[in-house]
């Protein structure tokens, strides 16, 4: 799948896991749900993605360490820098937002 293309298992919407792995998560849940509606078990990520999340110190040490590759790529400079204009990367303390991900 990746031959030629080796860059894409690292980068991109075909680096994000297993083949199946969201069918798996669904199987699971309707056999171990535990009662909890699938509404109801996502609204926690939602509210996180609307409201945000503070950053700890590793998650801005590992933005940092990629900053090449962010400042590189239209996707991840959406989601990873703070300030377009200057090209500064979010820090810790900084709040992330996703809206797009709610």
């Amino acid at each position: 799948m990746f031959v030629g293309r080796e860059n894409m298992s690292v980068t991109g919407g075909l680096a994000i896991g297993v083949p199946g792995e969201l069918r798996t998560y669904k199987k699971a849940y309707e056999e171990f749900g535990g009662g909890v509606s699938w509404k109801e078990l996502f609204q926690p990520t939602i509210r996180l993605c609307r409201k945000g999340f503070r950053l700890s110190e590793a998650q801005a040490e590992a933005i940092q360490e990629q900053a090449r590759v962010i400042l590189n790529d239209s996707t991840m400079r959406e989601l990873y820098v703070k300030n377009p204009y200057t090209n500064e990367l979010y820090g810790a303390g900084d709040i992330m937002k996703r809206p797009k991900l709610a």
